[in-house]
């Protein structure tokens, strides 16, 4: 990935909805970076496959959460064009109850076909295991728009960028925000991985979300040091197509 210019949530991902659900717990999230083939109708896979195994995966406790985002403004130089985040509570679960021949009873061959089209239909661009540093949420239900940023912290400087940002957005409900997540990249690391970080902010309508991004405000008092321990690597707009979650109280 660290050739990869990518989002959250976005960036990570996750997410960030990384399912706002004010009663949902979630530890880690996947977040799959995929570029859709023209005419491939991964989106009917998507609905006839993989949110059939996210539900039964969800049903029995081994993911907290499935969401798949549209990655917006995209075009044909784009690298990708959806985001696909799975939550958990556990690391142990990352690959419990996956596998196309847990969505039916497909022979060996029926895996092999589905597995060809599905390859055909979309390109893996990449793949970051986030970790859930801070977030809150107004709602208990996703939201429909994320903006997502892609954030380079300094090396020695997580634990302070941290607790920086918790301090400044604990109380920043403003603006139409209606959640915010800060997570750890957790896959990769090192000075030459793009981005480590990722900040993800969460609207229900596109004009929200925009308007936040047209606005042009001064800076408050903890922006320079803020400034001072990362760099934004990118910051993208996702809006969402699909989701399954699972409560927990």
């Amino acid at each position: 990935m660290k050739k990869i210019t990518i989002l959250l949530m976005g960036i990570m991902i996750t997410c960030v909805s990384f399912s706002q659900s004010k009663s949902a717990t979630w530890k880690y999230a996947t977040m799959d970076f995929i570029r859709t083939t023209p005419g491939g109708n991964y989106d009917q896979y998507l609905k006839e496959k993989w949110s059939v195994l996210a539900q039964k995966r969800l049903n029995n406790g081994t993911i907290l959460g499935w969401d798949v985002w549209g990655v917006g403004h995209v075009t044909p130089e784009s690298k990708y064009d959806l985001v696909i985040v799975t939550l958990y509570n556990s690391l142990d679960s990352l690959n419990k109850g996956s596998g196309i021949k847990r969505i039916g009873n497909y022979t060996d061959l029926d895996e092999e076909a589905i597995t060809e089209k599905v390859g055909l239909s979309r390109k893996i661009i990449g793949t970051a295991l986030i970790a859930n540093k801070h977030g809150w949420s107004l709602i208990d239900t996703t939201a429909k728009f994320a903006i997502f940023n892609y954030l380079k912290v300094n090396a020695g400087s997580g634990d302070e960028y941290e607790k920086l940002v918790t301090k400044i957005n604990v109380a920043d409900k403003t603006n139409n925000i209606l959640a915010f997540l800060l997570g750890k990249r957790i896959d990769v690391m090192g000075e030459d991985v793009m981005w480590n970080y990722g900040g993800a902010y969460f609207y229900n309508t596109y004009a929200d979300m925009m308007e936040s991004r047209a606005e042009t405000s001064a800076p408050n008092a903890n922006q320079p040091k803020l400034a001072s321990l990362r760099t934004v690597k990118r910051s993208e707009v996702l809006y969402n197509k699909m989701s399954l979650h699972k409560k927990t109280n």
